[in-house]
């Protein structure tokens, strides 16, 4: 009678722990994550200063590379900087080294007349690939002019510049000698008209001169 109700409550036992671990692995496999009011584990950290959240971004990257214009190259203590400007309007130097721009490209070059940025992509198979950006100072012509148009404020003479050149053989009187222009041989041919005797008297001097 013993051994009979010991194995009954045994089966008993046995059957709700079943009943238990049924239910607890139903739970699990029903369990859905929610992201609602959960933070982005993709998103960039940010951190706080002086009691005020600061971006992780820099001012710097959140333009795209097409978006920047280089304004000046400077070279001193021995290093050089780049100035950039934004579309707002707004100015930064930058160094070797640097990370620009959305696309987190790398200034890796800084040359006389230009920068060159740096960046890694990846193609559709997740091969990585190094691909190179060039920002360049305005053309050379308006710098030119420029130069022109300071040495000109200092009173020095200066060459006529290439545009200024081509301008001058469009001109109405580029065919003309140098030194002179319609205005000086109108005003010739009109001073002629305004002394007929004056003329004739001449012209009758030098034929009795040469009748002697």
């Amino acid at each position: 009678m013993k051994a009979l109700l010991a194995h009954f409550f045994w089966g008993i036992f046995l059957l709700l722990g079943s009943i238990v671990l049924g239910d607890s692995q139903d739970k699990k496999v029903n369990t859905l994550y929610n992201p609602l009011g959960k933070r982005d584990p993709f998103k960039m950290l940010s951190s706080t200063k002086g009691g005020r959240t600061v971006s992780a971004i820099y001012p710097t990257e959140k333009y795209n590379l097409n978006q920047l214009s280089l304004k000046a190259i400077l070279r001193f203590g021995g290093k050089s900087r780049a100035m950039i400007e934004a579309p707002d309007g707004q100015s930064f130097i930058i160094y070797e080294g640097e990370t620009i721009g959305r696309e987190r490209a790398t200034l890796s070059r800084i040359l006389k007349t230009e920068i060159i940025f740096t960046q890694q992509t990846f193609n559709y198979l997740g091969t990585s690939s190094l691909s190179e950006l060039v920002l360049s100072l305005p053309i050379e012509e308006d710098k030119e002019l420029e130069e022109e148009k300071n040495e000109q404020g200092k009173g020095t003479k200066v060459a006529p510049s290439k545009r200024a050149q081509k301008n001058n053989k469009n001109s109405p009187n580029a065919d003309l000698p140098q030194g002179t222009d319609g205005t000086n041989i109108k005003n010739t041919v009109q001073k002629v008209l305004d002394r007929p005797n004056e003329l004739e008297a001449q012209f009758d001097d030098i034929i009795g001169k040469g009748t002697k």
